[in-house]
């Protein structure tokens, strides 16, 4: 039977303490998909997953919290063997990463080549990495933003990226087996989320409703304790520690 596992190795916001910045594994047997790169991800990969690199990585904007983990994970490339590094992403994001992982690639001690591609996306276009299909749709921050869909044989798991609540969003959570969204200020506080390009903890829960299964990240201090209350509440709602494994077969 072919296995889909959703890996959450990283839960919060910039600034949260205790947890590291977004960052979402999915993967079978033979392939891996990383979506947004967090800045302890690179250490964590290999112990959550029993693999160094993902086969794609995919970037939903240019804030530095959701690619700051590139460059060590590019620099870890140039001498741990990978022999390629696949990058897409919002176009800007994909500016600024090429970037980071040129100065990592300099920085290296080793100067083997390594085949480096980066993709730009858009709403609407996709791509196929072994048996993933994914698909890009608008998410609404305060930069340009992609949000994530991605189909695999057992599986349709649905990532936010940072954005307030869309429309777009909904439509893709309603039945899939996993979707995971930022929940970044307690309820309350819709007017500053609405300034700030994110989410409350209320509108997160709602977004995810459709969901099998609700996973909440982008985590701050003040939005966790109410995240936490949801699920004791009942819902269909996880807060993940880190790592968390979700197997889907």
């Amino acid at each position: 039977m072919s296995c889909t596992s959703v890996h959450i190795v990283g839960s919060g916001s910039a600034s949260h303490p205790q947890r590291n910045q977004s960052s979402v594994i999915i993967d079978s047997s033979d392939y891996m998909i990383l979506i947004d790169v967090g800045c302890r991800t690179p250490q964590l990969m290999e112990p959550v997953t029993g693999r160094q690199f993902p086969d794609l990585i995919l970037l939903t904007h240019k804030h530095y919290d959701h690619l700051c983990g590139l460059p060590m994970l590019a620099f870890l490339a140039t001498f741990k063997g990978a022999r390629s590094v696949w990058v897409a992403g919002e176009p800007d994001a994909i500016s600024l990463a090429k970037e980071l992982v040129s100065l990592a690639f300099k920085s290296a001690a080793s100067q083997r080549s390594i085949k480096l591609e980066m993709t730009e996306l858009k709403p609407g276009s996709t791509l196929t990495v072994g048996p993933f299909k994914v698909i890009a749709f608008e998410a609404r921050h305060t930069v340009p933003a992609l949000s994530y869909q991605v189909e695999a044989p057992s599986a349709t798991i649905v990532i936010s990226g940072d954005t307030q609540p869309t429309e777009a969003y909904r439509d893709a959570a309603e039945g899939s087996d996993v979707a995971v969204h930022e929940a970044t200020l307690p309820s309350g506080m819709e007017d500053k989320a609405r300034a700030t390009g994110h989410s409350t903890v209320g509108q997160a829960v709602e977004q995810v409703s459709g969901a099998k299964i609700g996973v909440l990240y982008h985590l701050t201090p003040e939005s966790e304790a109410e995240a936490l209350r949801a699920v004791t509440a009942g819902a269909r709602i996880i807060v993940p520690s880190e790592p968390l494994t979700i197997k889907i077969c």
